[in-house]
């Protein structure tokens, strides 16, 4: 009987670009800042979509797309947003707003990441997006446990170019790559 191990490799970020000196990419949660929710609770909801990059202190090379909307059961409405950098997905967190039925302001949570273009100067990146599959490929490939030499199969594979905060503070240009790792 062949017993599958199978590998999920949820995301796994690489880096592209060498490291910075200076950490300028600042991480701000909308539930911290006083002065985000000020302004979300004194902007109409018809401002709001055009509005919130600049609320949330974004630059005209960030943006704010709407990722999913949600009508809750008392009326209310909450927003997703997904944080682009110069078209590329910011990944790690969302900003997530919530309206009232009658468009007044109920909540925001979630995170800005600010501050990106003083780390990620390019959005070139070094090597190409097959090559940053290999390289996960093998590091996932190396911890797999195999009752056999049989070969190990892959399953819906997908990798794109994204901005990500490292440990230390700073934004980077990386590939996002997720797959299935199947051994027998």
């Amino acid at each position: 009987m062949n017993n599958k191990n199978k590998f999920m490799l949820s995301a796994v970020a690489l880096s592209v670009l060498s490291a910075t000196a200076v950490n300028a990419a600042e991480r701000s949660f909308l539930q911290e800042k006083e002065q985000y929710k000020n302004a979300l609770a004194d902007s109409p909801s018809s401002a709001l979509v055009s509005n919130l990059p600049s609320m949330l202190g974004l630059t005209a090379n960030e943006s704010l797309d709407v990722r999913k909307s949600y009508s809750n059961v008392d009326g209310s409405t909450t927003i997703r947003y997904q944080q682009k950098y110069k078209g590329l997905p910011v990944i790690g967190d969302d900003v997530v707003i919530s309206r009232y039925a009658n468009g007044e302001f109920k909540s925001a949570h979630g995170a800005v990441l600010n501050g990106v273009a003083a780390d990620v100067l390019s959005i070139s990146p070094k090597f190409s997006e097959s090559k940053a599959m290999q390289i996960a490929k093998k590091q996932t490939a190396e911890n797999a446990l195999t009752s056999s030499n049989q070969p190990i199969s892959y399953e819906n594979e997908s990798s794109r170019l994204a901005v990500w905060q490292d440990a230390n503070g700073t934004a980077r240009l990386v590939f996002e790559v997720t797959y299935v790792q199947y051994a027998d």
